[in-house]
This record gives structure tokens, C-alpha cells and sequence, in this order.
């Protein structure tokens, strides 16, 4: 059964429990070693009344004064409030709760009214029992009461109304640290779904305008582009949603935009695209979708020129559980450090990793007036951190 109590419930739950059985355990040890000849019930039971302000008094101020005035920025009057409350709570439970001993032991000089706790000598023991002397004895007892055992019990409930506000502050401090850290988990995964969702209508716009450019030289190829990007799109609708996608899967939706990007690319363009063997053990693994696609877009954007040599040498190779990315092209951008329309492209990739892989990539460009290079390299997850596993609709 799903506990529903909180764990600062729990704990103080326990810590009462504890408490409680202390007493028992106690008397329970004086019966079997023979200090005392009987289990004393009515004793035990005078401890648990003698127990019950403490209880009154941190509940007082678990369910009213803490969440009333303490978090609700009213600490000095918690303060005041819950030492008032301490004060006459040990006064009426001095006043009404009996002695454990069945005969009041009241000390009282013969020769004048002066009260001697120390005295050994002219005591008289008054019987609790009759009557009429019970109001005289409750007063005797509540004097003895306020000058020895109210002010140390008067320490303790303030002992115990501090130890109970710092057991408050420190769980309240540790649920709003997880409750901050899950508000910035939710605002980076949102920061993350509007770049991809950035990344994905330039790459479809980069796409159009490669299958517009096929339309006047080869009507066929078009078609067969067309063919292509349906598929494309199908990835994008029903697999990039997840967090996490299969190294299988998004190998094979790069591979299909190379084949739709270099049907425009004529001869005296060089094109390398290498990737893993089949067999490699590091395609089970996991990758967030769409992560590598902008690296090779920037790449046919600036790396192709029908009237300069081109080419364009995309590697993507696994040794061990960590995926190693090189992409290299001649640069006919006019600046050297190009980069995609509506100030899409490297800087949002840049921003993706540092919300996936927070300091465990690395990322190298190097651009230069003939040249652009990207060396990434990045851990591979065995695990779809939980994001189900994307299927084909």
C-alpha cells in the first residue's frame, strides 16, 4: 500500500513512537531484573498523562502556529504565541495531573511555615485518599510543582518547539530545492522542444528548395525527392517528439537527406558520407533526434558551388559507448563563420547540447576561408531516459 503521509510526517512519526515506548521499555526492565516486584500499570500510565502537553504542544505548533505565522513571515509572533502556550500548558497539567506515587510527600516545619525540600526531619505523609483533604493536597503539590519540575519542563517544550521549527525548516529547504530543480527540468526540456521545433521547419524550408531547384532539370528526380521528404516528414511527426531516439533510426534519416541534398549536386561536387558497420555494438544505443542534421545542412548550404570545386566528407563513427561526428566542406560562404537564415543553426545546436550533455561533450568548428570543419564527440545513452521507444505508425 502507497504510504500517504509525507516524509516529515513519517519522521515524526517515529520520533513520537520512540518516545512512547521508552517509558514502557523502562518499567518493563525493572520488573525482569526484580527491582520491582510488580509491572506498575498505574504508573506507566501517569507517564503517558504527564507526556500528553508535550504532544498538545507540538502539534499546536505543527498544524497551527508553523504554517499560520513562522512561514507565513510572522516569526516573532510564533515566537511569543507558542511560549505563552508552553507556559500555560505545564501550569494546568502541574495543576490537574497527580503525582506518580499514590501519597504526596509534603515537607512542612513545625515551628513555622517555611518549606524545606531538603528536610528529613518532622515530615508528615497526608494520604491523597480522603476527600476532603485532596483540594489542600493539589495545592501543596502544585507549589512543590512550580518550584522544582515546571521550569525544566518548561525548557524542554521550548527545547522541543525549536528542535520541531528546525526539522520544519529543513525538510520545507529540501522540498523547495526539488521543487526548483523540477521548474528548471521543465523550463530546459520547453527551451529544447522550441529549438528543435526551430531546427525542423529550416531544415524542410533548406529541403524545398533543393527539390524547386531539381523541378526545371529533372522532373523524375523531383518526384523521386518528393518520395523521399514524405518519409522525412513521417520521421520528424512520429519519432523526434521523444527525447531519445535509436542510433539506428536517425543514421537512417541522415542518410536519407544526404540522398535527397546530393540529387541537385553534379559531378564536380565530391560527396563522402561514412558510417557504421551494420553490426556495431554502439547502434543500440540512444541519441536525441535531429541532433546532427543541421551540421550537415549548414554543410551543403556553404559547401557547394556550381562554378568552384566542392565537396563535402561526413564521418560518423562509434568507439564505444561515445559517438564521434566529423563534417567537413569548402566554404564559399562570404564569411567565414557562416551560418543559417533567421539566426537558426549553429548557436541553437550549441544551446542542445549544453541542455543534453551539460559539460560531457565537445564540440569543435573550425572555420576558415577555404574550409569548414565540426568535430563533435558525445556520450551515447543505453537508455531512452524516459522516453518510449519510437515506432513506425
Amino acid at each position: 500500500m502507497r504510504n500517504r503521509f509525507s516524509p516529515e510526517t513519517n519522521f515524526y512519526i517515529v520520533i513520537w513512537v520512540i518516545l512512547l515506548l521508552i517509558p514502557a521499555f523502562a518499567e518493563l526492565y525493572d520488573y525482569l531484573v526484580n527491582i520491582t516486584d510488580h509491572f506498575d500499570w498505574r504508573g506507566l500510565f501517569l507517564v503517558y498523562i504527564r507526556f500528553l502537553p508535550f504532544l498538545f504542544l507540538f502539534l499546536l505548533c505543527k498544524l497551527v502556529l508553523e504554517p499560520k505565522l513562522f512561514f507565513k513571515q510572522k516569526q516573532p509572533a510564533f515566537f511569543i504565541i507558542s511560549f505563552l502556550a508552553a507556559v500555560v500548558m505545564l501550569l494546568i497539567s502541574g495543576y490537574f495531573i497527580p503525582p506518580r506515587n499514590n501519597r504526596s510527600r509534603i515537607f512542612v516545619e513545625q515551628n513555622s511555615n517555611t518549606y524545606f525540600p531538603n528536610q528529613s526531619t518532622d515530615i508528615q505523609l497526608i494520604d491523597e485518599g480522603p476527600v476532603d483533604n485532596r483540594k489542600n493536597v493539589r495545592s501543596l503539590n502544585f507549589k512543590s510543582y512550580l518550584r522544582g519540575p515546571f521550569f525544566p519542563r518548561l525548557l524542554m517544550a521550548l527545547l522541543m518547539n525549536g528542535s520541531s521549527l528546525a526539522c520544519a525548516a529543513l525538510f520545507r529547504s529540501s522540498k523547495d530545492k526539488l521543487m526548483l530543480k523540477e521548474q528548471q527540468a521543465a523550463q530546459l526540456q520547453s527551451e529544447l522542444t522550441h529549438l528543435k521545433y526551430q531546427i525542423n521547419p529550416h531544415f524542410f524550408m533548406n529541403t524545398l528548395n533543393n527539390i524547386h531547384a531539381l523541378v526545371d532539370i529533372d522532373s523524375e528526380l523531383a518526384k523521386q525527392a518528393i518520395i523521399e521528404l514524405s518519409h522525412l516528414m513521417r520521421y520528424i511527426l512520429y519519432d523526434s517528439d521523444h527525447p531519445f531516439v535509436p542510433m539506428r533510426r536517425e543514421l537512417d534519416f541522415i542518410r536519407q537527406c544526404i540522398s535527397i541534398i546530393r540529387l541537385r549536386c553534379d559531378k564536380s561536387v565530391s560527396l563522402t558520407f561514412t558510417e557504421p558497420e551494420a553490426n556495431t555494438p554502439g547502434l543500440d544505443a540512444y541519441i536525441p533526434p535531429l541532433l546532427l542534421v543541421p551540421f550537415i545542412g549548414n554543410a551543403f548550404k556553404h559547401g557547394i558551388s556550381y562554378r568552384e570545386p566542392s565537396y563535402i566528407d561526413v564521418n560518423i563513427a562509434i568507439e564505444g559507448r561515445k559517438l564521434h561526428f566529423h563534417c567537413a566542406n569548402s566554404n564559399h560562404s562570404s564569411n567565414t563563420m557562416p551560418k543559417q537564415q533567421g539566426g537558426i543553426g549553429l548557436d541553437n545546436v550549441r544551446k542542445r547540447l549544453e541542455f543534453i550533455y551539460p559539460g560531457s561533450y565537445t564540440l569543435d568548428i573550425v572555420p576558415t576561408e577555404k574550409d569548414f570543419t565540426v568535430d563533435l564527440v558525445l556520450p551515447l545513452t543505453s537508455t531512452p531516459q524516459n522516453s518510449q521507444t519510437p515506432s513506425n505508425p
